[in-house]
């Protein structure tokens, strides 16, 4: 989901407010602009922070699951790994990214647009 605010996001302040929402979840500062709320293995919330832009999406957490994920859709060929990660693994990432969404609106007073990708 993305997120666009009147003023300028405040990283470290998002950082700190989802450590105290999450207490049990890692959370992660990559690179400038990239936040990882990270929930176990396979399950994790991405917040991309631009200015006043952010983008919330699930995934996969770790470079070595997702490299992992690679070598077995390579081994196995491509329909058979993406189905089952879609069944098994990309409803609970989608459910967790909504659970971060409805934090973020919470946390925020009233973001000026909200559109869903």
């Amino acid at each position: 989901m993305r997120f666009t605010f009147r003023e300028e996001i405040n990283k470290e302040n998002l950082i700190i407010d989802l450590c105290d929402e999450y207490p049990d979840y890692k959370v992660s500062l990559y690179g400038n602009n990239k936040i990882e709320v990270r929930k176990d293995d396979t399950t994790a919330a991405f917040l991309i922070v631009k200015k006043n832009v952010l983008d919330v999406n699930g995934g996969i957490p770790e470079n070595g699951m997702r490299v992992l994920f690679i070598v077995i859709a390579i081994l196995f060929g491509l329909i058979i790994p993406f189905i089952i990660y879609g069944l098994a693994f990309k409803p609970e990432q989608t459910k967790f990214a909504k659970e971060v969404d409805e934090f973020i609106v919470r946390r925020s007073k009233k973001p000026n647009e909200s559109t869903e990708e």
